[in-house]
């Protein structure tokens, strides 16, 4: 796959909020991420392929949070012009 992986930490007070960002080519982003929606949704194991596929079926701009409210994933379109293979 080719792409990009960018994770931040902010610390608000005593709470911390985990913001992922991936891009992909042609694949779907919700692969690289599994691991870290599955630990931060507290995914129960059939959660584990169902909240990736209801992520890749939401529409752009719209929230997809998980039955424990403790993650959301947002599809974001694109803007401007589409990164070169040879940047990837």
């Amino acid at each position: 796959m080719r792409g990009a992986l960018v994770s931040c930490a902010f610390h608000i007070g005593d709470e911390a909020v985990e913001v992922h960002a991936v891009v992909t080519g042609k694949l779907r982003a919700e692969p690289v991420l599994t691991p870290v929606i599955t630990s931060a949704g507290r995914l129960p194991p059939d959660g584990v392929t169902s909240y990736p596929e209801r992520t890749a079926a939401g529409r752009p701009g719209e929230p997809v949070v998980a039955d424990s409210g403790a993650c959301a994933t947002v599809r974001l379109n694109p803007v401007g012009p589409a990164m070169p293979p040879s940047c990837w």
